[in-house]
């Protein structure tokens, strides 16, 4: 009986040792995260921090044939878009609204950041991870994510993870990018770079059309530079005033054929334009059977490289140098006419002819054309980008 009464009192004693130790456990663990809470809520109110609401979280979308961008509104800071446009690299950039910011005295300070996840609340098991580095050489210029890390950026917010620029100055700066609606309008997105435009005008605004003597219709290789050039025509239809085709031959037996050859192949290209949408009132077709050969009419593939239509574009810069040289031509003719009627045994001074609009120098105005960069390989010659 007595040992029972024993070890019931050594019980209690151990019991109430170990309530005591709970005890100031539970005090101690409540301390630190008491400290914690409070070292966190004195960094965010040292610190400054953009973020907009999960509520107020919006990603929106331009889209044309030539520009896509996916861009992201950040309260009191300003905007963090991705765009890419056509033959051009994907870039991300951070911008300030200069108007907003300047009223607040907000600033971006020229110095070293860091890119970290940024987990929920409600995800305690996640710690944030550094994404990348990058340095900002001036204050308040825009912030150009580095290439390298985009795809890591891209992967965290689609796990609808947000993404934290940190500024790693004497006073934190903090500008958060929401994932919140980003993954459904980053589809959106990339279904608009793929239908990007891969080529500029200047890559399209010259093109070859080789045939062989036999064909009866376009060939498909020639469609399919045709495609893109009508491709490009709808989606940038104010900058193409007109398409000039011309058509080649090599050298044949009697003129007719040649002409036959060039005439023909140049009319197809006319005619599957106009099928395709491009208006008539837009196309200058001419034919020059061989007059212009680019190569000899010896070796096999030299005459093929005749055997050509060239089809070029024209627009407002192109047109504008081409009426100069056409004016400066016309003003050569006239000097010239009148240079001989001065020296002409013709007492009294005639007049410099009137050329109107079909001038003299007709042929040589089309061989300035054709002459045009033939030393350069055109676009349609050389692999697609």
């Amino acid at each position: 009986m007595h040992a029972n009464k024993d070890e019931l009192q050594i019980e209690n004693t151990i019991l109430s040792i170990l309530g005591s130790s709970l005890y100031f456990i539970r005090v101690f663990i409540l301390s630190k995260l008491i400290l914690f809470c409070l070292f966190l809520l004195a960094q965010v109110a040292w610190s400054q921090v953009f973020s907009t609401s999960v509520t107020e979280s919006r990603w929106d979308v331009e889209s044309s044939a030539f520009g896509c961008k996916l861009s992201h509104k950040i309260d009191g800071f300003g905007i963090w878009s991705i765009s890419r446009k056509a033959s051009q690299p994907e870039v991300a950039i951070l911008a300030m609204d200069k108007n907003l910011t300047a009223k607040k005295n907000i600033h971006l300070p020229a110095t070293r950041y860091k890119i970290i996840t940024a987990p929920p609340a409600w995800k305690p098991q996640q710690t944030p991870e550094t994404i990348g580095e990058l340095n900002l050489a001036k204050v308040d210029a825009d912030v150009v994510f580095p290439s390298s890390i985009l795809p890591t950026v891209i992967q965290t917010l689609e796990k609808s993870t947000a993404v934290m620029l940190v500024s790693q100055n004497t006073k934190p700066l903090r500008v958060q990018i929401q994932p919140y609606q980003f993954k459904d309008t980053y589809k959106q997105y990339k279904s608009c770079i793929a239908g990007l435009i891969t080529y500029s005008f200047e890559q399209i605004t010259r093109n070859t059309l080789y045939y062989q003597p036999d064909e009866k219709e376009l060939s498909a290789n020639n469609k399919m530079i045709l495609d893109k050039i009508v491709r490009y025509m709808k989606a940038d239809p104010a900058r193409v005033l007109g398409v000039l085709i011309d058509g080649h031959s090599d050298a044949q037996a009697d003129a007719v054929t040649a002409e036959s050859f060039a005439k023909n192949q140049a009319d197809w290209v006319a005619a599957y334009l106009k099928e395709k949408g491009v208006a008539e009132d837009k196309l200058v077709v001419r034919s020059h059977a061989d007059k212009y050969p680019v190569a000899n009419n010896i070796l096999l593939k030299d005459r093929a490289k005749n055997r050509r239509v060239t089809v070029r574009l024209e627009d407002e810069t192109i047109r504008q140098k081409n009426a100069e040289k056409i004016a400066e031509l016309k003003k050569q003719a006239e000097e010239k006419a009148l240079a001989q009627s001065s020296s002409s045994s013709v007492s009294s001074i005639a007049p410099p002819p009137d050329f109107g609009d079909k001038l003299p120098i007709e042929l040589e105005l089309e061989k300035m054309v054709e002459e045009q960069d033939l030393e350069k390989p055109s676009p349609s010659e050389m692999p697609s980008p």
